[in-house]
């Protein structure tokens, strides 16, 4: 499975759900969607069936305004976005439409990346974005 280098952290978190979800062996590659600064976004991810399994494409940063002075930037989203973007498609597999039983799915899928990404010592956005208030 191909994964774009510059979110292959993703991998370990992606393999850790693998066993408790047959599914995801369907899915041939994880890519970055691009982020443009000429429009709104309205989609942090997305999932495409193709012949032979799925691709999901992940938005990495977002369209930061600034009114004065009017300034249009493009920031990153966190790893923590990045893993409930991630849970969110992943709960596509199984249940197409945003039912109840998608939500909990997806809530199922966020918990085990939570818990992973706790483990591994990640402290909170704030650190991570070097954001200070």
């Amino acid at each position: 499975m191909y994964i774009s280098k510059n979110i292959n952290w993703l991998r370990p978190f992606f393999n850790e759900v693998k066993p408790m979800f047959p599914k995801i062996k369907q899915i041939k590659s994880i890519k970055i969607m691009q982020t443009s600064y000429s429009k709104r976004d309205r989609a942090y991810g997305q999932i495409k069936e193709l012949d032979n399994g799925f691709q999901i494409a992940i938005r990495t940063s977002f369209q930061h305004i600034d009114f004065y002075p009017l300034c249009i930037t493009l920031k990153p989203f966190s790893k923590v976005d990045l893993l409930i973007t991630l849970a969110h498609e992943l709960a596509h597999l199984y249940h197409w439409t945003h039912s109840p039983e998608h939500k909990l799915l997806e809530n199922q899928i966020a918990n085990v990346f939570m818990f992973k990404l706790k483990s591994e010592g990640y402290k909170d956005e704030e650190t991570e974005l070097g954001v200070v208030y």
